[in-house]
């Protein structure tokens, strides 16, 4: 069976208990992480991920394309740091629909946390 079939009868067959369990998923990772929104995290994540990822998102609000961030080691090439996501999408939208914060990192930080659920819970299916 190709994948794609495989996926889309899976998906299908996502009963209304399993969008429940997904819910809670969510209410469960929002309330673990809902202190991100007031602090950044406790270990590098703000010093080491924040300002490449703030550069790139500014850069393209600005209409230039990120090359050089000047805020990490006296300056590096944006691509060169994997932790930036240049072409990451998510960090594309959020540079189309506003300025990237401290909150928009805990948004990110959450999802990715909530998608990493859902995908194991798929996965244990």
């Amino acid at each position: 069976m190709p994948p794609l079939t495989y996926l889309q009868e899976s998906f299908s067959k996502f009963h209304k208990s399993h969008w429940t369990y997904a819910l809670w998923l969510l209410v469960i990772s929002i309330a673990t992480f809902c202190s991100y929104f007031h602090f950044a995290p406790i270990n590098d994540f703000i010093n080491e991920f924040f300002p490449g990822r703030y550069f790139m998102i500014d850069s393209i609000r600005n209409g230039h394309f990120p090359l050089w961030c000047p805020y990490q080691s006296i300056g590096i090439p944006i691509h060169a740091d994997p932790q930036a996501g240049v072409f990451y999408l998510p960090a594309w939208l959020f540079a189309i629909f506003g300025p990237y914060t401290s909150v928009c990192c805990a948004i990110e930080y959450i999802f990715h946390v909530f998608m990493g659920g859902v995908g194991f819970y798929f996965l244990s299916h």
